[in-house]
């Protein structure tokens, strides 16, 4: 049997294997051609139908049926602001924006705003600076506080708003914004959907958890 040059998704193996040709029609269709065509999983034996489309006697597509299922990205709700009362609206509305941009795939623009949703909570925080720390966790006294961005979200670490490793992460999706914002390189959805979880922990943690009704009983 003739073996297809390319891999096909099987069903009963669920992944891409090769596939050996049993049958094949020919069709047609105005510029293009259609070749119908049965083919059989040269793992497991697994009979499928596909069709082949060639424009100018160039293989263009092959949809094998089933289909191969779609993976979809994982999407946050756009209403998490509204049921969080105690954030204050400049954060919450920020944050909405960010979601909006993750879900329409702007992804310069979700970590932009990743990175001045940072700024914005520091500024809300009236944090303006603070010490450079090393790997360790050690300030690095000798350099004075920094008013950067850097310095601000060491300024949460100094003020216990925050953990060492939240810091770092932080940290990290403070250059991930950089990136985007000077260098315009576009970061992955991955890569955004964990730190918008990350960024969730951070205003749980700042706004909401001096507030939950357990402390109140």
């Amino acid at each position: 049997m003739e073996e297809l040059d390319r891999k096909l998704f099987c069903s009963a193996c669920g992944r891409k294997t090769n596939h050996n040709i049993l049958f094949q029609q020919q069709k047609e269709v105005r510029s293009f051609t259609i070749i119908y065509t049965l083919v059989k999983c040269a793992g497991c034996d697994h009979v499928s139908y596909a069709s082949v489309h060639l424009y100018d006697n160039v293989v263009r597509e092959i949809i094998v049926y089933p289909e191969e299922p779609k993976v979809e990205r994982n999407k946050f709700p756009k209403i998490w602001g509204i049921v969080r009362s105690n954030v204050p609206d400049n954060v919450k509305d920020l944050y909405n924006q960010i979601i909006n941009s993750y879900n329409h795939e702007y992804n310069i623009l979700c970590g932009l705003g990743l990175r001045t949703l940072i700024e914005a909570i520091c500024l809300e925080l009236k944090i303006t600076k603070g010490y450079k720390y090393d790997i360790n966790g050690k300030p690095l006294t000798q350099d004075g506080k920094k008013e950067s961005l850097e310095g601000k979200i060491f300024g949460l670490f100094e003020k216990q708003y925050i953990i060492w490793y939240h810091t770092l992460i932080l940290q990290r999706i403070r250059e991930i914004g950089n990136a985007a914002t000077h260098e315009l390189i576009v970061p992955t959805s991955d890569e955004l959907y964990s730190a918008i979880n990350i960024i969730e922990m951070l205003i749980e943690n700042i706004y909401e958890l001096k507030n939950h009704e357990l402390l109140s009983r």
